[in-house]
């Protein structure tokens, strides 16, 4: 239910305004819902972190956050470990005061990231649940919820939004992740709000959040922003989770801020069926002297570009706006851009409203499977396609091209209401590196409705060996060695296990692999001297190249032993 204005509810602006650290914003909802902020993904010892997870709940309600997740990496949690975390949150879970959730992370060095919310067991992306659409259906029968971590920081992006993901069990998608990783390494903000608007534009239904991607001994830091906002009647976990299904969320940079957005009736995380003139109204509250509004926009996610535009607002009153109904479907999110003291600038965003009319089916991704490394000839290449609409779409074709001149095509068949299917094309590289391009071609509509493309790498047929090097962090070496390529090329991981004992799924190549962002934390990974593409479980090396790594802030040790 939306909240009322501040006037109505017989307060004055400034009493209602809510102060940065506080558990619960009272967004003047005159006692029906309030937003709840806190953090949805933290660590803790029992994977890479540092702090107890008691400790972590206890920092948690010290810095006045109403709720905390602990997200510890999946395939460190052993069955022990996974009882402890559900124990420490059992203990400080506190209905109406606090709520504390046991969850995991799953990660997976080429399909990306998901925090898992409300199971009451834990998986891995290195055993039984290797691929996302298995972690979907898992998820799926045990009644939780995935959120999407640091989209776009992997070289994954393409593979999710081709997977069979887009069920309710995807309630959510992080905007923005303030990073913390080993103590002494300080804060780094990630924005993700590109990665967020492609996917919604391609189909994906999630809640928008930013969370505190923390590994500290200090759990979290309020004043840091990088939190979610959840609406909710009563604290309590069920009714968080519940929440973050009706993806009722809202993320902000800044302390205190609370935000909604109702469109025609319908609130953030429903859907208006009926397309008629879209009378829009959002609420901002929680700006106080230190904290200035600058402006707040509407994006239409499908169009690419922002549909109104506030320059001024009055604490109390309704960001309101009129406009026509969009010509095919669209998510529209409202943003809000802040000013705090010394000229840092702040966001927020809400969640969408999804305005539905038409059929026209979208193209979500396109990914090769078998991934990198030792590409098969042929592969296959994975192109999902959805139905958002409320009626059934038209039929049409899929096309398929590569730089080399080779061309597939396929029919699609007509698809049901918010129905979507997964079409497998054959693939034949001709060159070892080539860009893939699916089209959506509809019957009726006069050239490609959509598009999406991938870079392939293939295998080439020389043989040869590269060289494997590990720096120690004043640059000086700790060993050399050479792996032979029986079949042209290998995957950077792959020379590394060869080499060295190391759990590359449990422990370094999570720390070190496909993170853009990691890589500036953990390691300086180059290929004959120049800076790697991408992370390592996609690196390709080929005959003759040399591999340098090199570590920054952790201990050289953790990789010679």
């Amino acid at each position: 239910m939306r909240p009322r204005s501040c006037a109505a509810a017989g307060m004055r602006p400034r009493s209602c305004a809510v102060a940065g650290l506080i558990a619960a914003l009272t967004a003047c909802s005159g006692g029906r819902e309030r937003a709840f902020v806190g953090n949805l993904h933290a660590h803790t010892r029992l994977s890479d972190g540092v702090a107890d997870p008691a400790q972590a709940f206890a920092r948690a309600r010290a810095i006045r956050l109403s709720f905390l997740a602990l997200t510890d990496h999946g395939e460190e949690l052993e069955a022990a470990e996974w009882r402890q975390l559900r124990a420490a949150a059992a203990a400080a879970d506190q209905p109406g005061r606090f709520a504390a959730l046991a969850g995991w992370e799953w990660s997976s060095p080429t399909e990306g990231h998901f925090l898992v919310l409300g199971t009451k067991a834990a998986g891995s992306s290195c055993r039984s649940l290797k691929r996302l659409d298995q972690l979907a259906a898992w998820t799926r029968e045990r009644e939780g919820l995935l959120i999407y971590a640091h989209p776009g920081s992997f070289d994954e992006f393409g593979a999710v939004m081709a997977s069979a993901l887009g069920g309710p069990e995807v309630a959510g998608q992080e905007v923005g992740s303030l990073y913390s990783g080993p103590a002494g390494s300080g804060y780094a903000y990630h924005d993700h709000e590109d990665a967020y608007r492609e996917s919604l534009r391609r189909g994906l239904k999630v809640g928008a959040q930013i969370n505190q991607d923390n590994h500290h001994q200090e759990i979290g830091d309020a004043r840091r922003g990088g939190l979610t906002g959840i609406w909710m009647r009563r604290l309590g976990t069920a009714e968080l989770l519940q929440a973050l299904r009706s993806r009722r969320s809202f993320g902000t940079e800044a302390a205190g801020i609370a935000l909604d957005l109702e469109i025609n009736g319908t609130r953030m995380g429903g859907t208006l069926t009926r397309p008629a003139e879209l009378e829009v109204r959002g609420w901002l509250t929680g700006l106080h002297a230190g904290l200035i509004f600058q402006r707040a926009e509407l994006w239409a996610v499908r169009a690419g570009h922002p549909v109104w535009t506030w320059q001024r607002h009055r604490e109390g009153s309704a960001l309101v706006a009129r406009l026509p109904p969009p010509r095919q479907p669209e998510a529209y999110y409202l943003r809000v851009e802040m000013i705090a003291m010394y000229g840092v600038k702040a966001r927020a965003f809400s969640s969408p409203v999804w305005v539905e009319h038409g059929a026209d089916p979208i193209l979500r991704g396109i990914a090769v499977d078998p991934a990198w490394p030792a590409l098969a000839r042929p592969a296959l290449a994975r192109i999902r396609i959805e139905n958002a609409g409320p009626r059934p779409s038209p039929g049409g074709t899929i096309r398929l091209s590569m730089e080399g001149g080779f061309r597939w095509q396929q029919p699609l068949p007509t698809l049901g209401p918010r129905r979507g299917l997964t079409v497998a094309l054959p693939l034949v590289a001709r060159h070892e590196q080539e860009t893939v391009e699916a089209e959506l071609i509809l019957e009726g509509r006069g050239g490609p409705q959509r598009r999406s493309q991938i870079v392939v790498d293939a295998c080439p047929p020389r043989r040869g060996a590269v060289t494997v090097e590990l720096l120690r962090a004043d640059g000086a070496s700790i060993r050399s060695d050479e792996v032979e390529l029986p079949e042209g090329c290998v995957a950077a991981a792959e020379a590394l296990s060869r080499l060295h004992p190391i759990d590359l799924c449990g422990g370094l190549l999570r720390r070190i692999g496909p993170l853009h962002a990691d890589q500036d934390h953990y390691l300086e990974v180059q290929v004959d001297g120049a800076p790697a593409p991408v992370g390592l479980a996609r690196l390709p090396l080929r005959a003759g190249q040399r591999l340098t790594i090199r570590p920054r802030l952790w201990s050289a040790g953790a990789i010679s032993g």
